[in-house]
């Protein structure tokens, strides 16, 4: 049996339009989304790095030291006994400062109204507002 003609070209022209819609999504990925692990594996590091800052400073009324001591501060290495961050999940060289995925320790720099993170030699910039919410 047949199908009614005034179907075929409706069909044709769902099908050009998914091959269409194939094609973009394979040509022209997401602009600004970069899927490499080295990257996401830096970002979620820099995130949870600021937050912990910011949750510190909450906590304690004042900011950790920003040199090599603030990795052990937010792995528990202060005055409450507060584990910030979870020690195995995170890189730090022999100084104790944070490393992103390529080895490079974080430019990290706490302001009285704002933490930011640098990794990746630029390539990511986290910065958090004191006193907001998690997004």
């Amino acid at each position: 049996m047949k199908p009614p003609r005034f179907l075929t070209p409706l069909f044709s022209l769902i099908g050009l339009a998914l091959l269409l819609a194939t094609m973009y999504v394979l040509l022209f990925p997401r602009i600004g989304h970069n899927p490499h692990p080295v990257y996401a594996e830096s970002q979620v590091c820099a995130e949870a790095v600021a937050y912990a800052i910011e949750v510190y400073i909450n906590n304690h009324g004042m900011p950790p030291p920003t040199d090599g001591r603030l990795s052990r501060v937010l792995f528990g290495e202060n005055r409450t006994k507060t584990v910030y961050l979870e020690p195995s999940k995170f890189r730090t060289n022999q100084a104790g400062y944070f490393l992103d995925a390529k080895q490079e320790p974080y430019q990290i720099t706490i302001t009285s109204n704002s933490v930011t993170v640098i990794g990746l030699r630029g390539q990511i910039k986290v910065e958090r507002s004191l006193g907001s919410e998690p997004k």
